[in-house]
C-alpha cells in the first residue's frame, strides 16, 4: 500500500495490476478496510476496473457486512460494462444473508440468474 500512495504522489502511471496485487494481499490478511481502502484509491487514480478488482471488492464488503456498498459496485461494473462473475454476487448474497437482508439476497439471486451466471455452493 505504501508503494502505491508513494508511486501516486510521484504523479507514477498506476494500472489495476498494482492494485490488484495490494487488494489480494489484504484480503489474505484478512484486511478487508484496507482491501475497501485499496478499492478507493483506485477508483481516485482512475485505474481501471476489472472483474478481479470487483471480486476482491464485494468479498471484503462481504467480510466488512456492507451489502450496500458491494451492490454499489456491481452497480458501477455493470455501468461500465464490465461482467461482473458468480464470486462478485456470491459476496453480496453473503453480505445480505449475515445481515438479515433476505429480500435484497433474492433479488441478487435472481439477478445472478438473469445475468446467466451459474449459482455455486457460497450462493445458495
Amino acid at each position: 500500500l505504501l508503494m502505491l500512495r508513494q508511486a501516486g504522489r510521484a504523479h507514477l502511471h498506476q494500472n489495476n495490476v498494482g492494485y490488484n496485487a495490494a487488494s489480494s494481499a489484504c484480503e489474505k490478511a484478512r484486511r478487508w478496510e484496507l482491501t475497501l481502502s485499496v478499492c478507493e484509491e483506485m477508483q481516485h487514480a482512475a485505474a481501471e476496473i476489472d472483474a478481479f478488482t470487483g471480486g476482491a471488492c464485494t468479498s471484503a464488503c462481504e467480510k466488512g457486512k456492507l451489502w450496500e456498498h458491494a451492490l454499489q459496485i456491481l452497480r458501477h461494473m455493470r455501468k461500465i460494462d464490465l461482467k461482473s462473475n458468480t464470486v462478485a454476487w456470491s459476496a453480496l448474497l453473503s453480505s445480505c444473508e449475515k445481515t438479515g437482508q433476505w429480500q435484497r439476497a433474492m433479488v441478487g439471486l435472481r439477478k445472478l440468474r438473469e445475468l446467466h451466471l451459474k449459482p455455486n455452493d457460497f450462493t445458495c
